[in-house]
């Protein structure tokens, strides 16, 4: 029976002879069962946290059906969960992200822009950008998953191109709050829009593409140069010359 059963691939024996691919008679079953699996098919699942729900559903019934607090001995395995698992903990991962390197984002802009009120106030238009650009990909049709998370951290770095260079030129300008927005508006804000053009021109070429890695990438980059853009274009000069403060 070890030799010929259609289980033998889901039976790992005790005596190593009976797991051989030609079993001969030295192989004895009665030394019992060292390991083995047990096929089941599961329904179809709408949505990731329908999967992450089912599968952590299953880890736990078996745990408690076993008595195995560890998890190690008896567990459910499939091919899928590797991406199941994503599905449970990647809103998570995404927050965590966008918090450490926003935090790192505001430590150096602080260290390049050392007044206190003036990074602030990119800080928060950069913070804006990134949670309006969460906000508009869910209404685009983007899930978050591996990909899209990448894409947003690399985002917020874009974000930091179009409100940081306002910010440091206004803190170099001197004047009144109005004239100090126009003086950075006029010296850098030229070089900020044709970068927020050719990165748009950049990306069009994908919005025709077949391939989900692009279709994303053509999205989020889409539409975070333009949200960046507005802010550090429109409001952020508005809000400058409102609470910038004057400068001798």
């Amino acid at each position: 029976w070890a030799k010929t059963s259609s289980y033998k691939r889901s039976i790992r024996w005790v005596a190593d002879a009976c797991n051989q691919e030609d079993t001969e008679a030295s192989c004895d079953p009665t030394r019992g069962v060292g390991h083995t699996r047990v096929d089941a098919t599961l329904r179809r699942l709408e949505d990731g946290s329908e999967r992450f729900e089912a599968m952590s559903a299953m880890r736990k019934d078996i745990s408690a059906i076993f008595g195995d607090d560890s998890g190690m001995e008896v567990f459910p395995f499939g091919q899928d969960f590797l991406y199941w698992e994503e599905n449970g903990v990647i809103d998570t991962e995404l927050v965590r992200n966008l918090v450490i390197a926003g935090g790192i984002v505001f430590v150096i802009l602080s260290a390049t822009i050392p007044r206190p009120r003036i990074a602030v106030i990119v800080s928060l238009a950069i913070c804006m950008s990134v949670l309006e650009l969460v906000g508009f990909v869910h209404w685009w049709g983007v899930s978050i998953n591996g990909t899209t998370t990448v894409y947003m951290l690399i985002c917020l770095g874009l974000a930091v191109d179009y409100s940081a260079h306002i910010g440091h030129i206004f803190n170099l300008s001197s004047g009144l709050a109005q004239d100090r927005a126009h003086e950075a508006m006029t010296r850098i804000g030229p070089s900020v829009f044709h970068a927020l053009f050719s990165t748009i021109l950049a990306v069009l070429v994908l919005s025709a593409s077949k391939s989900y890695v692009f279709q994303v990438f053509f999205k989020v980059l889409c539409l975070v140069t333009l949200i960046a853009g507005f802010k550090g274009l429109w409001l952020l000069p508005v809000v400058l010359s409102l609470a910038g403060g004057d400068s001798d």
